[in-house]
């Protein structure tokens, strides 16, 4: 994109390119942006229309919330620490399309985004409250090496080469972001990208999405004739549906429990087959339909209606909350297991032993019903 700027509207005097450049604040009054260069230079830059694909971070997006008290956004951790690692296409592996590795190590799962110039980048990450093993903490190359060789069978590695450059770097950390809109008309200014929705990069969709964003903003201008009123409004209607789906959509692709993360990847293959057979009468998995062009949102409204959705929402909510209490002290950690169970099965067992008893009584042959309530409070239930 760079290079096609300068090659095409280097000479423009509508194109002005300041590299290396910082944005601090925006002032709203006067339509400006205040920066500062590399050198400690700083200035105003004046604008008719800022576009915020400025990153997570975003500084326009923190304009939209000094200005309007019914922006509502919400940042957050993926609740996940990965490492990535960029190298050379291992022979065999199909260079046109994503690779998911599921559960590829214990408590690691993975992805693997082909590059250009026959490369791919492969993150690999564990969850907060499912810690790796620890030779994949290890700073000795030989030892994750070894990890590798042994434990890592999805596809051929130049291990190596990939014990160097895990060890030479920390575990990384990323951010979700879910706005409620994406344009202030008080400030001429609309976000895009990680600035208006950053994601999970577990289905590989955040770059395509940013790049969806500049063409509905490209549309819409061209709709409107450059009228800029319209134009915000709309982008907002068209993309925020679209920018939420997708990071609901990449968070709850997988659920943190195993046992529930096991039941809907059967629901999937189910399903996938059922679709391949009578598709006439078995719609297809809808993230199989998202990778066959299927909008976002309506991927969403479909996995909602199916109950995937709220199902894994429920499970790893639970499960970050449980983290963030023993991780920050408000609860202490669980030193054996709960024994919940166990007190529900005596007390159903002094219920049912209750209620026999009542009735085997050999007491008058009609006696009086004794209400359920005061039955239970005789044997310490109540």
């Amino acid at each position: 994109m760079a290079r096609c700027l300068n090659d095409r509207y280097k000479g423009s005097k509508q194109l002005e390119l300041r590299y290396g450049h910082r944005a601090l604040f925006v002032d709203p009054d006067s339509r400006r942006v205040f920066v500062r260069s590399a050198e400690g230079d700083e200035l105003y830059l004046p604008y008719d229309l800022l576009i915020g694909a400025d990153g997570v971070r975003s500084v326009v997006r923190a304009a939209m919330v000094a200005s309007h008290r019914d922006f509502e956004c919400h940042v957050e951790d993926i609740f996940e620490r990965f490492k990535a690692l960029h190298i050379d296409l291992p022979e065999g592996v199909e260079p046109d399309c994503m690779h998911v590795f599921p559960s590829c190590m214990r408590n690691m799962n993975g992805i693997g985004l082909v590059c250009t110039g026959g490369r791919i980048n492969i993150s690999m990450g564990h969850r907060l409250h499912a810690p790796c093993d620890e030779a994949l903490r290890s700073e000795d190359p030989a030892v994750v090496a070894e990890y590798f060789k042994k434990n890592f069978k999805a596809i051929p590695l130049p291990y190596d080469e990939v014990a160097q450059k895990w060890v030479a770097q920390g575990w990384n950390s990323t951010t979700m972001t879910h706005c409620n809109y994406y344009h202030s008309e008080r400030l001429q200014a609309v976000i895009m990208g990680d600035a208006a929705h950053a994601t999970s990069p577990s289905i590989g969709m955040g770059m395509n999405h940013a790049l969806g964003d500049a063409a509905a903003l490209d549309q819409l201008l061209e709709k409107h004739n450059d009228h800029l009123s319209p134009v915000l409004r709309d982008f907002s209607s068209e993309r925020v549906k679209e920018g939420n789906a997708l990071t609901d959509v990449a968070d709850l692709i997988q659920s943190y429990d195993g046992s529930q993360g096991l039941f809907m990847m059967i629901r999937q293959a189910l399903r996938g087959m059922g679709h391949s057979l009578l598709p006439s009468l078995v719609a297809p998995e809808p993230y199989m339909a998202i990778g066959n062009g299927m909008k976002l949102s309506d991927a969403y409204a479909e996995l909602v209606r199916m109950g995937r959705i709220p199902a894994v929402r429920r499970t790893n909510a639970a499960i970050k909350r449980r983290h963030f209490e023993q991780t920050t002290g408000m609860v202490p950690p669980q030193t054996r297991p709960s024994r919940g169970w166990l007190i529900t099965a005596v007390a159903v067992a002094v219920m049912a032993s209750g209620c026999w008893m009542l009735r085997s009584s050999s007491a008058p042959p009609t006696p009086t019903p004794v209400p359920t309530s005061v039955a239970l409070k005789r044997f310490g239930i109540f």
